[in-house]
């Protein structure tokens, strides 16, 4: 009963994606003029100029056209993601090859400061990209981007340096993504230095990211956990991605690791509410800090319940996590989400970010592939 439940569920979110959401992106969400996709839209369905459009929401929109393709939808999906992928490839990086922050609304360079987040989606992106369209030049700067990482921006305590963007402390959230590209890239081109920098990545954050309270964000230079007398701050949705990130290294070819794939979605549980949404930040001792609930920690919940559902065969939690990330899901607005809610249960202002489009369509793919 509860798997023709979630089928029913997977039917339903097929049709909103292929019906609305990719339609509404790959239009509205998309500046063919520039050739890139802008940064958000309205709840009426309009795009803003008004904001730098950053290199991480060109690459996640990338993949979200990726998963458009595998599914089969017969919409613009190939002319928007060659077009986002020249002008990327354009205008995106310095010439060290570094891959910028954020360009301008004409699609020229806005913001030149590197982070380590932008390299780990550029990766990403590039890579799906590389897949969806068969293009080896996409692939080639994908693989480029991962050499250039390990040659010049290593830290000497380990992992990799953040760049100019956020000063003064590491974090273990880039480092994570930077985790998620390399499986992505190893899984595309089956390179044993993908795999070999997968592993020492896992490595990495087994040994300096991950506590028996869940993940830990933020590190001094020698990667020491920072926190104040209060605590250290720990972010639930992170340990359902991590959780969900671990078990796809394993899919893909990676060493197993059920138990810290377990400690990991235990733990993150601790930061659902009793309204059964995943909240932003708690602290480590499990007292929450904020109880605002973002979008994002929503859909990689689902993904985290819905592996976890095939080790355990227990569907509840799935169940469960699907139901809070629908609830974000504008139903005046068919293709639109609302990204935050608030500690009193309703909404906060605003418009949609294109960058969730990567959270909510990743989460939702899962579901039609498990029971689509």
């Amino acid at each position: 009963m509860i798997d023709a439940d979630l089928s029913a569920r997977a039917s339903t979110a097929r049709r909103w994606l292929l019906e609305a959401a990719f339609p509404l992106w790959s239009t509205a969400g998309f500046d063919a003029a520039s050739g890139q996709f802008v940064e958000q839209l309205g709840q009426d369905g309009a795009p803003s100029a008004a904001t730098p459009r950053r290199t991480l929401v060109q690459a996640r929109q990338l993949y979200v056209f990726a998963v458009a393709a595998r599914m089969g939808w017969t919409g613009l999906w190939r002319a928007v993601m060659n077009a986002a992928a020249d002008s990327l490839l354009a205008h995106g990086r310095t010439d060290d090859g570094d891959w910028i922050f954020a360009f301008d609304a004409n699609g020229r360079p806005l913001d030149t400061r590197l982070d380590l987040y932008t390299q780990a989606f550029a990766i990403f992106g590039l890579a799906h990209a590389a897949e969806a369209l068969d293009r080896s030049d996409l692939m080639d700067a994908a693989v480029q981007t991962r050499r250039r990482l390990e040659d010049a921006w290593r830290a000497p305590a380990g992992g990799f340096i953040e760049g100019d963007v956020h000063l003064g402390v590491r974090r273990q959230n880039p480092h994570m993504h930077l985790f998620e590209a390399i499986t992505v890239l190893w899984e595309v081109g089956g390179d044993p230095a993908d795999a070999a920098l997968g592993a020492e990545l896992l490595s990495l954050f087994e040994a300096r990211f991950v506590a028996s309270c869940g993940v830990l964000e933020y590190f001094d230079d020698d990667l020491v956990p920072l926190g104040d007398a209060r605590g250290r701050v720990v972010e639930p949705g992170h340990g359902f991605e991590w959780s969900w990130l671990v078990d796809r290294w394993t899919a893909t070819g990676g060493a197993a690791r059920p138990e810290l794939i377990d400690q990991l979605y235990a733990s993150a549980s601790q930061g659902v509410s009793a309204g059964g949404v995943a909240l932003d930040e708690v602290w480590t001792d499990g007292a929450v800090k904020s109880a605002s609930a973002r979008l994002w920690p929503q859909a990689e919940r689902l993904k985290a319940a819905l592996a976890r559902s095939e080790r355990t065969g227990d569907r509840s939690d799935a169940l469960q996590a699907h139901s809070a990330l629908v609830g974000y899901l504008d139903d005046s607005r068919p293709g639109l989400w609302r990204d935050r809610r608030l500690a009193d249960g309703g909404w906060s202002d605003g418009p949609a970010p294109a960058s969730s489009g990567y959270h909510v369509v990743g989460a939702l793919s899962e579901l039609i592939a498990r029971y689509g």
